[in-house]
């Protein structure tokens, strides 16, 4: 998984932008463009059996200034089902990561216990 996902980032994301642009436009012919720029891979956040999980930061932009989102990407498996959870936060700094692991850590287990 930690192959792959570094080695799409960019062209995931230019997916995702696309995706997510045309259900816009699809809602609301006025709407927006969302703009998608510049991830920075930060690696690997956990790993442990069934689950492992992965952070960015990128900038997204929307009719207004660009701000940067720290995201954490789990891959989880349950009930011999692949779950994947997004988890996404205004980046300030640091602490915006380490909020991003202990939350995604404490979700993913929620969701490993109450499916054992």
């Amino acid at each position: 998984m930690a192959k792959e996902f570094g080695a799409n980032l960019g062209a995931d994301l230019k997916t995702a932008q696309d995706d997510l642009n045309h259900n816009l436009r699809e809602l609301n012919s006025n709407s927006a463009t969302v703009t998608i720029d510049k991830p920075l891979p930060l690696g690997l956040l956990f790993s442990k059996p069934n689950v492992a999980a992965f952070a960015l930061v990128e900038s997204v932009s929307a009719k207004g200034p660009e701000t940067k989102v720290a995201a954490a990407i789990v891959v989880l498996r349950a009930q011999n089902r692949v779950l994947f959870l997004y988890l996404y936060s205004t980046y300030k700094d640091e602490s915006t990561v380490q909020w991003l692991h202990k939350a995604s850590e404490d979700w993913a287990d929620s969701i490993l216990k109450a499916n054992e």
